[in-house]
């Protein structure tokens, strides 16, 4: 799964789905999959790719 696809995806989502629980849930199966998207996710403000 190519990072940029993947956060655009995860953004679009957490837009219509604002709940913590739902993100949480997300954050997990995405974390399960790839652990590098946790840092990804962590620290939206900086660089995607790490």
């Amino acid at each position: 799964i190519n990072c940029l696809s993947w956060l655009t995806t995860f953004f679009s989502l957490r837009k219509k789905r604002s709940k913590r629980k739902t993100l949480q849930i997300d954050f997990l199966l995405v974390w399960d999959r790839e652990k590098s998207y946790k840092i990804a996710v962590k620290d939206k403000k900086r660089s995607y790719l790490t």
